[in-house]
């Protein structure tokens, strides 16, 4: 078994390609969220990062060098727009069903059918 060079183009030699398909997947990952979500302007990136660690020998030289890579990616966070909800002075929060953007608001729903009154009670 011949040893080989530590080198971006070997990279894929080491442990059967684990660590390539590791990055292959990150970029696919962060290729499709740029394509679900076009409208995130917000960068995606991919970082391999290779930390070398000495492995020091009984008499103080350095022996070998663990290497252990670490595969990053960000994506922009998963987020909605904003509902405005009530906020109750027991510390609960209300919203309405039928009418999310608004809790206030109160929609047909509303209308208790045997009093034709607004009904605001809050479920549990």
């Amino acid at each position: 078994m011949a040893l080989k060079q530590l080198r971006l183009d070997t990279l894929k030699d080491l442990d059967d390609g684990r660590v390539s398909v590791a990055v292959d997947a990150a970029l696919k990952q962060a290729s499709l969220d740029c394509q679900d979500r076009p409208g995130n302007k917000s960068a995606r990136k991919v970082t391999l990062e290779l930390a070398l660690t000495p492995v020091v020998g009984q008499d103080g030289d350095c022996e070998d060098i663990d290497v252990t890579p670490t595969i990053k990616r960000t994506l922009p966070a998963m987020g909605g727009k904003a509902y405005r909800m009530g906020g109750q002075r027991n510390g609960m929060l209300v919203f309405s069903e039928y009418n999310p953007e608004n809790h206030a608001q109160a929609t047909v729903f509303d209308i208790n059918p045997e009093t034709g009154e607004v009904d605001r009670t809050i479920d549990d």
